[in-house]
């Protein structure tokens, strides 16, 4: 059965795909050199390898740890230096990274 990045624990390299052209769609970065999908793939197999969704861990796909995305997202020497639209995106992430607990 096919995924979405809407759906809950989803996975594969199609989920992928749609969250990286979503993300390159925005204007965020130029050309990320298919970075954010290697990541991916490292860190979970696109969402396949075991322990991706593992009990009380919350890191999806890319495997993000809430405190390091909320210490990336909120620091003054950061943030300030990044263009309106990824500051905007980066604090409605933490937002919705919480509520997906």
């Amino acid at each position: 059965m096919a995924t979405s990045p809407y759906t809950p624990k989803g996975k594969g390299a199609t989920v992928v795909k749609e969250v990286v052209d979503t993300i390159n769609s925005l204007g965020i970065f130029a050309n990320d050199h298919k970075f954010l999908c290697r990541v991916a793939w490292v860190e979970s197999k696109y969402g396949e390898a075991p322990g991706t969704y593992r009990s009380g861990y919350h890191g999806g796909i890319w495997q993000v740890e809430l405190f390091r995305l909320f210490s990336i997202c909120t620091s003054y020497n950061n943030i300030s230096f990044w263009p309106l639209s990824l500051q905007t995106c980066s604090l409605k992430s933490v937002a919705n990274f919480s509520d997906q607990k």
